[in-house]
C-alpha cells in the first residue's frame, strides 16, 4: 500500500507541475509531465489535460485518443463530449460536431454552460 500511495503522490506532483506549465502554455512540457504522471497512476484529469495539450499543439489524433479513453469510463460525460466536439470543430468536421451535440442534448440535466457552448458553436458553423 505504501508503494501505491507513493506512486500516486508522485503522479499528483507531476500533474500539478503540468497544470502550472499549462498556464504558461508550454504544451510540450505539459505532455512530458503528464506522460510521467500517467505511467505512475492514470487518471481522467491527466487524460483531459493531456488532450488539451495535444490539441493546442494541433496533434488532433492524439487529443482524440485521450478523449476516447475518458469516454470509455464515462461515456456520457457532457463536458468531455463537448471538448471532443470542439476538437472536431477546429478541424472543420461539422457533421461530427453536430452528431456529438445531438448525443449531449439527449441527456437530462446538461449543464447550462455546455448548452451555451453548443449554441455558440452552432452559430459559428452557420457563418
Amino acid at each position: 500500500e505504501y508503494v501505491t500511495n507513493s506512486k500516486r503522490e508522485q503522479a499528483d506532483k507531476f500533474f500539478h507541475e503540468a497544470r502550472n506549465k499549462a498556464r504558461d502554455k508550454t504544451w510540450k512540457e505539459v505532455i512530458s509531465l503528464l506522460k510521467k504522471s500517467n505511467a505512475l497512476h492514470q487518471t481522467l484529469r491527466n487524460l483531459n489535460l493531456l488532450a488539451r495539450a495535444y490539441a493546442e499543439l494541433r496533434q488532433f489524433d492524439e487529443a482524440e485518443k485521450c478523449f476516447m479513453k475518458i469516454l470509455r469510463s464515462r461515456p456520457d460525460n457532457p463536458k468531455i463530449l463537448c471538448n471532443l466536439a470542439m476538437l472536431h470543430f477546429v478541424q472543420g468536421n461539422f457533421e461530427s460536431v453536430e452528431n456529438i451535440f445531438r448525443r449531449i442534448e439527449q441527456q437530462s440535466d446538461v449543464p447550462s454552460d455546455i448548452l451555451s457552448q453548443i449554441e455558440k458553436t452552432r452559430h459559428k458553423m452557420k457563418e
